[in-house]
């Protein structure tokens, strides 16, 4: 069995990073109010990693996406996902009880686009791991 510096098989390592980034929802969630970008109506945005390109048996690397999906009925529900960045390598981030990206993310808007900012790693940097992106969406 391969291990890490940290002493926890890749596995493992896995493992925690999928309980550490569902235990801090690493989500950003925006409501724009009426007049509020989007005038007359209610719409709503929520950024998120996902792992959907973890190919069965992949235990080399944590292939990493950032996604935004949108409401336009108040958050009762959801759709039109975007693909904001990705996919990136979460093992690369660092550890610290889990893989952490940091906690700099956040959605706000201008006028009716949205403007997530998120973390991701800088693949194969281990001197500077991650950084903080955006985009207009």
């Amino acid at each position: 069995m391969t291990t890490t510096p940290q002493g926890q098989a890749p596995r493992q390592q896995r493992a925690a990073a999928l309980l550490v980034l569902a235990s801090f929802a690493l989500c950003s969630l925006l409501v724009l109010l009426s007049g509020c970008g989007a005038p007359g109506t209610s719409k709503s945005a929520v950024t998120y990693y996902d792992f959907r390109n973890l190919a069965a048996g992949n235990t080399a690397t944590l292939p990493t996406d950032v996604w935004l999906t949108t409401s336009t009925n108040h958050g009762a529900s959801f759709g039109n996902e975007t693909h904001i960045a990705g996919s990136f390598d979460m093992l690369i981030a660092p550890f610290a009880g889990g893989f952490f990206v940091g906690d700099y993310e956040a959605l706000t808007t201008i006028g009716t686009t949205f403007e997530p900012f998120f973390v991701q790693t800088n693949d194969d940097n281990t001197s500077n791991r991650t950084d903080v992106f955006t985009a207009f969406i």
